[in-house]
């Protein structure tokens, strides 16, 4: 393995244990210090805690509200891991020094698929979200909750679509390759000297 490929591998773990160590404290602080009764306002309503626990996914997503007795939270345990796993190959594949962007949205959205994964394991009755925000219009009135680890996905996210867009727009930048011409369209050199 080369040195190049070997510090990848340590920013990768390193990013997802640090990341997962915040979100596992932030979650504990919410447990012991915050009710599911209680708003606790940072910036008046726009930013407030509040203590929930998500048995769906994002935006509170729960198949057991459309089919009665769907194993929610074995199905998204499952889900979780096999999105771990995707990532990390994902990651493997990854050119980092061409696309910076992919490989850090990659390095953010493991943790994030990880701790909500931990929060499930932890026969919790849901992922616990605790941040709250509200700025007095649809769809942000309010905000669903959502945790550190929704931060890292979110971010995560917005960094593989700016890849994708930046991409693009590099992609039409380029010049058209000019073809060659055809055998029979070739013309002969010219045999003047200038």
């Amino acid at each position: 393995m080369t040195k190049g490929r070997f510090r990848r591998w340590i920013v990768l773990v390193a990013v997802t244990a640090v990341a997962l160590l915040l979100d596992w404290w932030t979650k504990n602080l919410a447990l012991t210090r915050l009710g599911t009764d209680r708003v606790v306002p940072l910036l008046g309503d726009v930013l407030q805690l509040q203590l929930a626990f998500n048995p769906g996914a994002i935006f509170g997503t729960n198949p057991a509200d459309y089919w009665p007795g769907f194993p929610t939270r074995a199905f998204y345990m499952v889900f979780s891991a096999l999105m771990a796993l995707v990532l990390v190959l994902f990651y493997s594949r990854v050119d980092v020094r061409q696309n910076r962007l992919t490989a850090w949205g990659l390095v953010l959205v493991l943790p994030g698929a990880l701790g909500n994964l931990v929060d499930r394991a932890l026969d919790r009755p849901g992922v616990v979200d605790f941040i709250r925000m509200d700025f007095g219009f649809p769809p942000f009135h309010p905000w669903p909750l959502y945790n550190v680890a929704d931060i890292y996905i979110t971010v995560g996210v917005g960094l593989l679509l700016l890849d994708i867009v930046l991409g693009e727009v590099r992609h039409r930048r380029q010049p058209p390759v000019s073809e060659p011409p055809a055998a029979g369209n070739r013309k002969k050199p010219s045999s003047r000297r200038r």
